[in-house]
């Protein structure tokens, strides 16, 4: 008795080509970036943990605050790295350079916080940000009702407005906890 249908292999195939992110059109504005719009919106990245970091009210952040905004600059680095090598021939490397800082901070998180009780900590506008957010990214791989590259750009903006909504939550949480 067969557990899975024959074609397997096909329909595991199809599944992954349809889930494969449409990519901008290559190199429109400048010769060096493959994907110029998803290049620059991962600006909101590098300038939140720039001014939580440096910019902010003046007070020391915690260890494990200050080092998950060094994260979300490495993030908003990686990824745009990602973005700008999109189109060069058999890049498979790229996609690992965009990934590790957000694993990273995955797994800051849960060993800070615990991602379950780190939900709980979490305002109701930062929940909803976070559900958008992953919309989002879940729309521009499997679906594309906004055109390309403007439902990934958008995905990179609320991406980075949510983590710094998680990030503050977590410090406000752990704040009054101490208290």
């Amino acid at each position: 008795m067969r557990l899975l249908p024959e074609n397997w292999n096909k329909l595991a195939q199809q599944l992954a080509q349809r889930c494969q992110r449409k990519k901008e059109k290559p190199y429109t504005h400048c010769r060096w970036i493959g994907e110029s719009y998803n290049t620059l919106t991962n600006l909101p990245f590098i300038v939140c943990g720039l001014y939580r970091l440096y910019g902010s009210s003046g007070h020391p952040l915690n260890p494990t605050l200050t080092l998950l905004y060094y994260l979300a600059i490495l993030a908003g680095i990686c990824s745009a790295i990602h973005h700008a090598c999109a189109h060069i021939p058999n890049n498979r490397w790229s996609i690992y350079v965009d990934w590790l800082p957000i694993a990273s901070s995955i797994f800051v998180l849960e060993y800070n916080y615990g991602l379950m009780a780190l939900l709980g900590m979490l305002s109701f506008s930062t929940v909803i940000l976070v559900c958008i957010s992953f919309a989002l990214l879940l729309s521009d791989h499997l679906y594309t009702p906004l055109p390309v590259p403007i439902g990934h750009c958008l995905w990179h903006i609320c991406a980075a407005c949510a983590m710094d909504g998680v990030y503050q939550n977590a410090a406000l949480a752990i704040a009054f906890a101490k208290i």
